[in-house]
């Protein structure tokens, strides 16, 4: 399994459980890396995995700014794009399907609006806009509109149909492909002129720091409607959103790594899912009440 997909088995798992679980003893492995000492309970582990994730941030940047490669502004702008993309992530991790369309507040959007418009946003409009201004100036052509797509003849058109799993994958899949298309970006592209619906155009720059703080106030909706229809934020939420957002600072300097960076990873990989199995084969003992 990859890194984010272990991330979400675990934090699945300890979606699943009371709070109360946090604070039961803790049978499993103690932990590696000076954690031998501080594995008394389940909060201890929830916290081991975050701290891996944390450490594997710093691991990978020391070895780019020692061996390469090197970050590029281009990169560094699309590591914020992650650690925002995870941040929603972890907001939306634990949301039911029937949650999907209730909307609490008077003219206000429902999860799966907002779902669909990040989708849209991402790889229907900015995305887009992005690359074919790239094109442009690649194939040293004028800057110019991009022609308006045919979304009966175009093929991968968003839609707003499916389950919360359905769509997040979606969501995924896309964003995914984009951070790879964009992650050769050079400096000096990154001022190329993009011409779309604004009164004048604007840099590539511009566009790709969209990217994170529109996520961010999408992210700002789906925890004011999470709350708005009745959910109560636990410490297994807070914690999977911590977690979450460490995942998104890894990957984010990841972006553009190399074979020695993506080996710290898979070394992460393989300690968090043992800790998943632990925790799994632990269900049952810990799915206690007060």
């Amino acid at each position: 399994m990859s890194l984010s997909e272990e991330v979400k088995r675990f934090t699945t798992v300890l979606l699943s459980l009371p709070d109360s679980a946090l604070r039961e003893q803790w049978l499993g492995k103690p932990g590696e890396d000076g954690w031998k000492e501080y594995a008394d309970n389940l909060s201890d582990i929830a916290f081991f995995v975050l701290q891996k994730l944390r450490a594997l941030t710093v691991a990978i940047e020391t070895s780019r700014a020692n061996s390469g490669p090197a970050v590029t502004v281009a990169q560094r702008i699309l590591a914020q794009h992650q650690v925002a993309y995870r941040d929603f992530c972890g907001v939306m991790a634990g949301v039911q399907d029937e949650e999907l369309d209730i909307t609490p507040f008077e003219k206000k959007w429902s999860l799966r609006h907002n779902l669909a418009h990040l989708i849209v946003a991402e790889c229907w409009s900015q995305g887009p806009q992005i690359l074919y201004a790239l094109e442009q100036r690649r194939a040293g052509t004028v800057p110019a509109p991009k022609p308006t797509p045919d979304i009966i003849t175009e093929a991968d058109v968003p839609a707003d149909y499916g389950s919360v799993a359905e769509l997040l994958g979606r969501l995924e899949c896309f964003h995914n492909r984009l951070i790879c298309r964009l992650t050769d970006v050079r400096d000096e592209e990154l001022e190329t002129q993009s011409i779309y619906w604004e009164d004048e155009p604007v840099a590539v720059r511009f566009r790709m720091y969209r990217f994170a703080w529109h996520l961010r106030s999408h992210t700002i909706q789906a925890d004011k409607i999470r709350i708005g229809i009745g959910h109560q934020i636990t410490d297994m939420d807070r914690l999977t959103r911590l977690i979450y957002t460490a995942l998104g600072e890894a990957e984010g300097v990841l972006i553009g790594a190399g074979t020695v960076q993506y080996e710290l990873e898979k070394a992460v990989t393989t300690s968090i899912h043992f800790r998943s199995d632990e925790v799994i084969a632990s269900r049952q003992q810990l799915s206690v009440s007060v």
